[in-house]
């Protein structure tokens, strides 16, 4: 398992859920990198925060997340061009100054991969926020012409040139608790590697203009030579992010002795999914007295491998029943689980709990056809103690 989760995680680094039911509950380019852990708690979604310095309004601006760096793009200037005063044929032909450009500096703000929440045993959903590189326009420029006497010299420009704008959507994957199963491998929960392609705006120029000299016959005066020089913008590249897969392995826990509770660990953090339908009688929120050893069994593996961590009660349900019941009934078998682990060697201090209802399943709750899934919903009424990462 250990092998082929690595390679999996390797590739992705090359890219750059409720305890019981309701009513009818029935026991049976260059890339950046985001770099988030294969978290089993639902308070780590582990996206790792990094804090950006005068970020300001932008970027995660104090929320949990990953800080998108921005991207400064530099002004622009080119110099007003002076054409002098100059007498030909005896007719004064006054001073010009052709403009020069300004082009503003251009920033593409900071953005932020938020930090999403995960029940345990659950993947958190990733999103990668869309980005637009802005346009530009280098405006049009004229060397105006010349007319005297005997002599006619034409204006010689060349049009503005632009570029657009260049933009890149945002891009999701959802979270995920669904529990899979690979030929050979024992079950994990795997969440694919998430990439936002990078963006790239094309340089532009405008090209040099030149007015070529014109003179009279007999040295009677020129019309001088003017070059006004091009004026280049930059390309500007904005790198591609990506959030590579996560991974949470399931695990065999020989102290556990028991198919009804599953483990699953990754990064520093572990997941124990026990079987509602083991702890509590149908549509109760009572532990019933014959659950008990699965839970002394519980508690002495976490107090063996995780002492001292801190751990999140997260309660589960199918879908029958209504949304409501669902979430009530969810919550209480959490806060039951949680008492009766403050009663039996679990500091009450270092529990939290949380009720999911019905929208967390780890199996589909109805069958392709429509039909209901007893075996699907039986594994959706589950409470699962997570331990946070040390």
């Amino acid at each position: 398992m250990r092998s082929a989760v690595s390679l999996l995680l390797l590739g992705c680094l090359v890219l750059a859920a409720g305890a019981c039911s309701g009513p009818a509950d029935r026991p049976a380019g260059q890339t950046a990198t985001v770099a988030t852990g294969a978290a089993a708690t639902s308070t780590t979604a582990a996206v790792a925060t990094t804090a950006a310095a005068g970020a300001g309004a932008e970027g995660c601006a104090g929320r949990p997340g990953t800080e998108i760096p921005a991207v400064e793009i530099p002004a622009v200037h080119a110099d007003p061009v002076v054409i002098p005063e100059a007498e030909v044929g005896g007719t004064r032909v006054p001073s010009v100054t052709v403009p020069g450009v300004d082009l503003p500096a251009q920033r593409i703000p900071a953005a932020c991969v938020p930090q999403e929440e995960a029940p345990a045993g659950c993947l958190a959903g990733v999103t990668i926020p869309g980005v637009t590189i802005p346009g530009v326009t280098i405006p049009a420029v004229s060397i105006p012409g010349v007319s005297v006497p005997g002599l006619r010299v034409d204006p010689v420009s060349t049009p503005a040139v632009s570029v657009a704008a260049v933009s890149g959507q945002a891009v999701s994957t959802p979270g995920v608790c669904a529990v899979k199963v690979r030929s050979g491998l024992r079950p994990a929960v795997v969440r694919a590697a998430l990439v936002r392609a990078s963006r790239l705006r094309r340089a532009l120029l405008r090209p040099s203009v030149v007015r070529p000299p014109r003179c009279l016959s007999g040295g009677r005066g020129c019309v001088p030579a003017v070059a006004v020089p091009a004026v280049a913008v930059p390309a500007v590249a904005v790198p591609a992010v990506a959030v590579p897969a996560a991974v949470l392995e399931a695990k065999y826990f020989p102290e556990l002795g028991s198919a009804k509770v599953r483990v699953l660990e990754g990064g520093g953090s572990a997941a124990y999914s026990l079987q509602a339908d083991v702890l509590f009688d149908f549509n109760k929120a009572a532990i019933r007295p014959d659950a008990a050893a699965e839970l002394r069994r519980v508690v002495a593996s976490i107090r063996r491998r995780f002492p001292g961590r801190r751990l999140r009660v997260d309660g589960h349900t199918d879908a029958k029943g209504s949304d409501a019941f669902n979430l009530a009934l969810s919550r209480r078998r959490a806060e039951a689980v949680a008492d009766w682990l403050a009663g039996h060697w679990i500091d009450r201090a270092l529990l939290t709990t949380k009720g999911f209802g019905e929208t967390r399943p780890v199996a589909p709750n109805r069958r392709a056809g429509g039909a209901d899934n007893p075996a699907g919903r039986q594994q959706n009424r589950r409470v699962v103690i997570g331990v946070e990462r040390g």
